[in-house]
């Protein structure tokens, strides 16, 4: 289990099936990490300027003690997140470029 802020390394985790815990510290992260909570890769603690860290750390904790919803989660987030971004984006450009 990661605590996590909502950017890259939050698609790095779920695609080695690594459970987080997710505080968006920039306004695009709220979007990100309330999608792959939607999706069960990532606990969603919110935007850390509205956040409550008492009950972010009972959410965590609770978590943390978990182990079925951490191992539910490490299997959902290849599901999601394939590592196969970089492939899939040159193939693309590379059809468009030899049309």
């Amino acid at each position: 289990l990661v605590i996590c802020a909502g950017g890259i390394s939050l698609y790095e985790l779920a695609a080695i099936g690594v459970p987080a815990a997710a505080i968006a510290s920039e306004p695009h992260e709220v979007d990100t990490i309330r999608y792959c909570a939607a999706h069960g890769t990532c606990l969603d603690l919110g935007w850390e300027r509205d956040m409550d860290f008492s009950l972010a750390a009972i959410a965590v904790t609770a978590l943390a003690a978990d182990p079925s919803a951490r191992r539910d989660m490490a299997q959902k987030g290849p599901a999601l997140v394939d590592g196969q971004g970089l492939r899939r984006c040159v193939e693309l450009i590379s059809e468009s470029l030899n049309q």
